[in-house]
């Protein structure tokens, strides 16, 4: 069994000095991972605006300040951030973590935070997040140099394969 810590920086308006403390002690204490919510908005009513604070912009700088432990977050809404640029950016984390990144995918449920970001809430949210799926996965490994996809909601032309990484997919 591996044990990882979780922390919502967003509801409690978190510095990324003290998310930085927090994976450094959770690595010190032997965990095996960091995860980190990803939410803009704080829970509750009335709905708050959280301190500026994006997860994979963190988990970027935390990879470059930590060492060992893995990092991801719990988990980004596909439905209200692209599976394209998702799938750059947590590449771009693993190669800057040395392959510590891990990815975990959602179809989004908080529609404050969609009404707050001015994207609509979607239906067929399950739907979505099954073909945001298909686009990660043939980004990272489309046996060809470029993958592509085609669906309801997003189409994939031609972009070029991620490389360089692991040849692990967790569901």
């Amino acid at each position: 069994m591996e044990i990882c810590v979780h922390t919502e920086p967003t509801q409690r308006g978190a510095s990324y000095r003290t998310l930085l403390q927090a994976a450094t002690a959770a690595a010190e204490f032997g965990f095996h991972g960091f995860f980190r919510s990803d939410h803009y908005l704080q829970f509750g009513t009335p709905v708050r605006p959280a301190g500026a604070s994006d997860a994979w912009l963190s988990l970027a700088a935390l990879a470059r300040d930590t060492t060992g432990i893995r990092l991801g977050t719990l988990v980004p809404p596909v439905t209200l951030r692209s599976p394209v640029h998702l799938a750059v950016e947590v590449a771009q984390v693993d190669q800057m973590s040395a392959g510590r990144a891990e990815l975990g995918v959602g179809a989004g449920w908080y529609a404050a935070e969609y009404e707050a970001t001015a994207v609509p809430f979607p239906s067929g949210r399950t739907a979505r997040l099954a073909e945001a799926l298909d686009i990660v996965a043939s980004m990272y490994f489309s046996p060809c140099s470029t993958a592509s996809a085609t669906g309801t909601v997003w189409v994939l032309f031609e972009i070029r394969k991620i490389s360089g990484r692991k040849n692990s997919f967790q569901v």
